[in-house]
């Protein structure tokens, strides 16, 4: 039994490393120590910048129909989506929705919770934490907590960087 466990572990590691040397060559910039762990949905991998110390886990989506950018130290939980587009709804005849694409931006220390989605047109704070479950359709601001649909903000986060 130890033996079966023990082959696991090692080849759970070297998918790890093939997945990440594989993302590392298809995003625009993949930072050191940064990791995929797990399988990954990704849409315009070119336009996807991923800083240091980076983690994104089973079940990411990311639809990078424009400009991505993870900064360092930055977790995104597994089922998070980040969406760069969208359809214009509001006052529009369904068939005439064009679609539009802003970019994200997700600064250092943030952490995007299992099953947030975050929206086109979104910075996500440095050391912000985006709830489960959370839609994020606005900026959040520094070391803030959010959450709900829309999020909003919960409380503020004493953090202290070192």
């Amino acid at each position: 039994m130890r033996f079966f466990r023990k082959i696991h572990e090692v080849d759970s590691w070297v998918m790890l490393r093939i997945r990440t040397r594989y993302w590392r060559l298809v995003f625009s910039s993949f930072g050191r120590r940064s990791a995929v762990l797990g399988r990954i949905t990704v849409v315009g991998p070119s336009r996807v910048r991923i800083g240091d110390h980076v983690t994104l886990n089973e079940g990411v989506i990311i639809n990078a129909q424009q400009s991505l950018d993870i900064g360092n130290h930055v977790a995104i939980s597994p089922g998070a989506m980040l969406l760069t587009g969208g359809l214009v709804f509001e006052g529009r005849m369904r068939t005439d929705r064009p679609h539009e694409h802003k970019p994200i931006v997700i600064r250092d220390g943030a952490w995007i919770c299992a099953g947030a989605i975050v929206l086109g047109g979104v910075t996500v704070g440095e050391d912000s934490i985006v709830a489960a479950g959370a839609v994020v359709r606005e900026d959040v601001p520094p070391r803030t907590l959010v959450g709900g649909v829309p999020a909003r903000p919960i409380k503020s986060l004493n953090i202290e960087t070192v």
